[in-house]
């Protein structure tokens, strides 16, 4: 069972490499989409791909969209705490954009009970938990 497992890791791994390149020019290619920047966060976690460079300019899409008055939805607000959190690195613009995003869900409607889970790991994650409402 061991040996599949690996396997399947190698696998996911060698996938992930190959998608890339794509998922990189896909992040890239549209960065007034403040949705799809959200989701590509919590995509490039669940990937494990680093790519600070690359998280950063999302992190500067996102709080430019939300200055802007974009109001993402309440799913596409979660994965991006998300992605946040299971980055690697993070700094002082990355926690501010957090911040932000746990703001608007305080106006969201009620949140389901897997949401609050990924949310409150989400917050303590970032150590941004006081901004928390749930907590």
């Amino acid at each position: 069972m061991e040996r599949d497992y690996l396997k399947a890791w190698s696998t996911f791994e060698t996938n992930v490499k190959d998608l890339w390149p794509e998922m990189k020019s896909m992040i890239l290619n549209n960065r007034d989409d403040l949705e799809g920047q959200l989701h590509g966060l919590a995509a490039m976690s669940a990937c494990k791909v680093d790519q600070p460079e690359v998280r950063l300019r999302m992190i500067d899409n996102i709080s430019r969209l939300l200055k802007s008055g974009e109001k993402p939805r309440t799913e596409a607000i979660l994965d991006g705490i998300n992605g946040i959190a299971g980055a690697s690195y993070t700094n002082t613009r990355h926690n501010t954009v957090a911040v932000k995003l746990v703001g608007l869900l305080g106006t969201s409607p009620q949140l389901s009970f897997d949401q609050k889970l990924d949310y409150m790991w989400s917050s303590c994650a970032l150590g941004i938990e006081k901004n928390n409402q749930l907590v």
